[in-house]
């Protein structure tokens, strides 16, 4: 496994929705790092305040709720402390190895043996380790989203299920937890076909599987769906024949035609199955958004200052 893919496997570790980074590596890379969480903290937490705006909680309620917060802080640092100790091993097995196979191109005229395995079995305890990690962290934030969803009364159950989270505020901002309908934005469908109808013939199928495997993860992300093999077999069966038409048309068009009908096809080429759509709107993605948004923990401080003001 090359060493980018091993830094995208830690940093995906689950702390209650958080994307996990493994410790920096230089001043450059931390203050990176730093910038990339801030963004990936106010692209949560801004639905995370318009979602809780319109539960219109009852003191009573946050009361409940601050310590679900606190557990799901706890669970989260320390699954981001699992995740830099592991990265620092990580890291000291890629650095001897990067030595080894310097110090091999260095001894000319020698014969090259083939790569050791033992870095390769510690990579994969490693990758073991973060994966008991993931299933631990997933276990305690799953009985969190129980407790936390218990405490919510029924219209505001509806609410959330009803809730679609978004960066920017929809227009009638009267019904605050509406606001974030999601632009139609077609831009990660229309790169897709524009490589692809650039592609040489000879790499063009290597470069659709990889479109498929795209396609795949982009779906799971816009439509908030937990993965499964069975999941991913179905979206790449409702894909394949879309992607292949899309292709073989986009190939054969002018680039001004293309132009003209890319956001189109984008769209047809990334949309879900519109007669099945309500398979997602299941208890599996409402239990997502209350495990991402209402269990988040940089609520607390707001949560604790509107209880205080209740009670004054």
């Amino acid at each position: 496994m090359k060493r980018g893919a091993m830094c995208r496997l830690l940093a995906f570790v689950v702390g209650g929705g958080c994307l996990v980074q493994p410790a920096e590596a230089a001043p450059q890379e931390a203050d990176g790092a730093a910038v990339a969480r801030q963004c990936r903290e106010l692209s949560r937490d801004i639905p995370s305040l318009y979602l809780i705006n319109g539960l219109f909680l009852s003191p009573e309620q946050i009361g409940a709720m601050l310590p679900l917060l606190e557990q799901a802080r706890q669970i989260r640092d320390r699954a981001e402390a699992e995740a830099e100790r592991v990265g620092a091993e990580l890291r000291a097995e890629l650095e001897g190895l990067r030595e080894e196979s310097l110090k091999q191109g260095m001894e000319g005229g020698r014969r090259r043996t083939r790569t050791r395995s033992g870095p390769r079995r510690k990579h994969q305890e490693l990758q073991a380790r973060l994966r008991d990690m993931r299933v631990e962290a997933n276990a305690k934030m799953d009985a969190l989203v129980d407790r936390a969803f218990a405490v919510l009364s029924d219209s505001q159950k509806d609410i959330v299920t009803n809730f679609k989270p978004c960066f920017v505020p929809a227009r009638d901002f009267r019904n605050p937890e509406r606001v974030g309908q999601a632009t139609d934005d077609t831009s990660f469908g229309e790169g897709l076909l524009a490589r692809l109808r650039r592609t040489p013939a000879p790499r063009l199928a290597a470069a659709r599987e990889q479109a498929l495997e795209r396609m795949v993860e982009y779906a799971l992300h816009e439509y908030h769906i937990a993965y499964s093999d069975a999941i991913k077999a179905e979206f790449r069966k409702e894909f394949a024949e879309r992607l292949d038409a899309a292709v073989a048309r986009c190939r054969n068009m002018t680039d001004a035609d293309f132009e003209l009908e890319k956001a189109d096809m984008a769209r047809q080429l990334t949309a879900l199955d519109c007669g099945n759509k309500d398979r997602y709107k299941s208890a599996a993605v409402v239990r997502w958004k209350v495990r991402q948004y209402i269990l988040n923990p940089n609520l607390t401080p707001i949560l604790e200052a509107r209880a205080q003001g209740a009670g004054q």
